[in-house]
């Protein structure tokens, strides 16, 4: 699993079960497995077998709330991440995981409360500070999202994440007064050199940086290697963005 030799990983915990099939623990692991290579409904199965031998099984419960996050069944991902944060209430992954839940249903305040105790529960936690930060974007308290990427970043700088997250506060929040192309271009540069210059997401917070800071022309060339990269569900967004850098407009977000 450590040398990204997913289907090996899988044969090997396929193997661990045939011997010991009373494991949930095994089960358990190639249900996440299965979920790192994109197999939600077989990684489903696992979890549901891990729990059925152990029903106090928190990570099997948190892990099945990930895959049915992944297949976007919000509602059945916030279930089983309640059920791993009672079972096991000072983990902190539990309650980061479940406040993504929330923010991807558009829950923000929930969102915002679980990032919070993750956070008091690991203080050193960088994702938890990029997640409150977003789900503080959200709630239009800009400041605090920004001190929230800050803090992110100073905990773990190699992760482009959070750099990215700044950049498109700093690129394009609804607020002026917190936007900076300088700063945006920086933070989104970072991103991209983070990501070897192959993730349409941050190469698309690029091209809106330097659109932020009135270079259309580099905004246009960024936008349109952005769509290069980009999967199909996200191409028709990205086209938008490069009409309004054409047309010589920033991007807002809403």
């Amino acid at each position: 699993m450590e040398l990204g030799d997913v289907d090996k990983a899988i044969e090997d915990c396929s193997i661990a079960i045939r011997l010991e099939p009373r494991s949930a623990e095994f089960y358990n692991n190639r249900g996440f497995m299965q979920t790192e290579k994109g197999e939600f409904d077989k990684a489903i199965k696992d979890f549901d077998y891990a729990i059925g031998l152990d029903p106090n099984h928190a990570a099997a419960y948190d892990n099945r709330g990930l895959a049915w996050g992944a297949k976007g069944d919000n509602d059945k991902a916030i279930d089983d991440h309640t059920t791993a944060t009672r079972l096991d209430p000072k983990n902190s992954h539990f309650f980061n995981n479940r406040g993504n839940a929330y923010s991807a249903s558009g829950e923000h305040a929930k969102a915002l409360d679980d990032f919070n105790e993750a956070i008091r529960l690991d203080p050193q936690e960088a994702v938890a500070y990029n997640n409150r930060g977003n789900a503080r974007y959200f709630l239009k308290v800009y400041d605090k999202a920004l001190a929230d990427f800050t803090e992110a970043i100073r905990l773990d700088p190699t992760d482009p994440v959070a750099y990215n997250s700044r950049a498109v506060l700093r690129a394009s929040c609804p607020d002026e007064k917190y936007r900076d192309g300088t700063k945006a271009i920086a933070d989104a540069t970072k991103a991209c050199e983070l990501t070897d210059w192959k993730d349409a997401e941050t190469i698309d917070t690029l091209a809106a940086a330097h659109a932020e800071a009135g270079d259309f022309a580099k905004a246009i060339e960024w936008q349109k290697k952005a769509l290069e990269l980009a999967n199909e569900d996200d191409k028709a967004d990205l086209q938008a963005r490069l009409d309004l850098y054409q047309d010589n407009k920033p991007y807002r977000q809403k």
